[in-house]
């Protein structure tokens, strides 16, 4: 991520304790999935937050348990097998950022189709590191907010999301898809790297060539309380 973004961070990290008393009380999805909410509240100004996670969870193997952290800039799933005792020996805490995107990394082309489309960037770290993950068994979901414009309503199950490399380059994410009755993408995704990645709502059509973005800030509130809810 850019220095000059500084994230905000949630106010207290919830211990295990915590997070278990949650997930007793959440009832068990269709899926056989139990998830706990992390609602942190709308910051002005804020381009960024960083909520970090007992490490403990994530390295537990349990593909029954996730943690929904929700922001205003995007919501993201972890599920409990996200990581393995080897991607984190050790380690206290797991933290994500979820940023609004910088549109200037992509290359010309990709920002010339950008627009005002919505721009994400998500970065983890362990213990304060940035840190590379990918699991093709235990992928993060992703969920953003979007107002199509008139043209994409025609067609809105073409709209869905661009994954943005290293290099700066497009590459169409297939599990994307708009939900017209919450007004929001979901796309479920496997690798993190501790450099630019960005995901953007678009219109699935290549010969279109419909991307997305937005605006980068500099600031940020230092902290910020979080909410943690069993899910019913």
């Amino acid at each position: 991520m850019d220095g000059g973004l500084r994230p905000v961070l949630a106010d207290r990290q919830p211990r295990s304790a915590s997070l278990n008393s949650a997930f007793a009380k959440s009832k068990t999805d269709d899926q056989g999935v139990k998830t706990v909410v992390i609602d942190i509240p709308k910051i002005d100004g804020a381009k960024a937050y960083e909520p970090a996670l007992p490490a403990s969870f994530l390295t537990a193997g349990d593909a029954s348990k996730a943690v929904e952290i929700k922001t205003d800039i995007a919501a993201v799933t972890i599920p409990g097998n996200m990581l393995t005792a080897a991607d984190a020996a050790a380690a206290q805490n797991v933290s994500l950022t979820i940023a609004a995107g910088d549109k200037s990394k992509p290359d010309a082309d990709v920002r010339a189709q950008i627009g005002d489309r919505p721009v994400i960037e998500l970065n983890l770290k362990i213990d304060g590191k940035q840190t590379a993950w990918s699991s093709d068994s235990a992928p993060v979901t992703v969920t953003i907010p979007y107002t199509p414009t008139a043209e994409e309503l025609k067609d809105p199950e073409h709209i869905t999301v661009w994954y943005i490399d290293g290099s700066g380059k497009a590459v169409s994410v297939p599990s994307g898809r708009y939900d017209p009755a919450t007004g929001k993408v979901t796309f479920s995704y496997h690798p993190l790297q501790p450099i630019c990645r960005s995901f953007c709502a678009e219109n699935g059509n290549p010969r279109r060539h419909k991307a997305c973005g937005a605006d980068q800030g500099r600031h940020g509130s230092d902290h910020c309380q979080s909410s943690l809810s069993g899910q019913g």
